[in-house]
Order: C-alpha cells, then structure tokens, then sequence
C-alpha cells in the first residue's frame, strides 16, 4: 500500500509568524514533523506549500515538496482542499497513493513509533480512516457571559474514579 503523509505548511500564518520555519530546540519547527515521517519505512513524505523558505528546509530535511498556488494558501483555507490538491497532483503524474496520513507540524511532538502504530491500526481494521485522539477530563467550561461547566459540577467526581467512558478525546495533529 503506497502512503503518502502530507504536511501542510504556509508561509503566511498571522497568529506566529513564520511558525513554520521558527527555531524549536535547535531545529525549524517543521523539520520534527518531517523527521518523524522519514522514519516511518515505505512513508512518502510531501510538504505542500506557497512559501520558497519552508519548501528548501522541506527538502533539505529530505521531503519531497509540492507548491501549492496561493489560492489556496489564504487564511481562510481549510486542509481539505489542501491535500487533494496533493493527490490531484500525485494522480496527474500517475502516482495516485492508496492512503493519505495528514500531519500537522505545529503537533511536532509524538512518541516514538506513534506514526508507524497508526499506519499499522489503519491498515488491520479494514477503517477508512482513523484520527490521532489525546484523552481528556470531561471537566471543561465554556467560555460566554457567564462562562459554564460542560459537566455537572455538583457531582464532580475525583480525578482518579474517572471510567473510560465519562473521558474525552480532542483531535491532535
């Protein structure tokens, strides 16, 4: 099965600029995300992106790169259209992959083996997809006027008497 992990990646962010390229211990943030997918045996790693600095640190840090046209590189983009852009790409040169993982690198951290484990669960339970989940406490508020528990925080239980189900799952990157 042919893999393709697309990391999308602008040059054009607002909250951080030039996150993407930005020192984090030592190393473009970008370049956690593409060290963690080379590892990966078989993994073909795509940045796709609009911006001509992030796309010569991709590929020095051994990622193949597709430039994305600015269209599609605005703020209000969603990564949809992103990564078929990727696969229309990758079709039209005959290399339609079987399977897409998207990797967010501004998630640089990961545990070792956690993109090859979700490539194996991917692959062994016949799912047509499958997200990267983080377990979280059901105690959480909204914000507002007046802000509010999501939970009733009369019958707040301690930490540790949480079953499994009274959990939480916020996506990650």
């Amino acid at each position: 099965m042919q893999i393709v992990a697309v990391i999308p990646a602008r040059g054009g962010s607002k909250g951080i600029p030039r996150k993407n390229v930005l020192p984090i211990a030592g190393r473009p943030l970008i370049a956690w995300t593409i060290a963690q997918a080379l590892e990966v045996p078989g993994l073909r790693v795509i940045v796709s992106t609009e911006d001509d600095e992030i796309a010569a640190i991709s590929r020095s840090c051994g990622a193949e790169v597709i430039v994305r046209p600015a269209e599609l590189a605005e703020d209000t983009t969603p990564t949809e259209p992103v990564v078929k852009h990727v696969i229309a790409t990758l079709t039209q040169r005959g290399e339609r992959p079987d399977a897409v993982m998207l990797l967010q690198a501004t998630s640089p951290v990961r545990l070792p083996g956690t993109l090859a484990r979700a490539i194996a669960e991917f692959d062994s339970s016949g799912a047509d997809s499958i997200v990267g989940v983080v377990a979280q406490s059901p105690f959480l508020w909204r914000h507002g006027s007046p802000s509010r528990a999501d939970y009733d925080y009369t019958r707040r239980p301690r930490r540790q008497d949480l079953r499994e189900e009274d959990l939480r799952y916020r996506e990650t990157g």
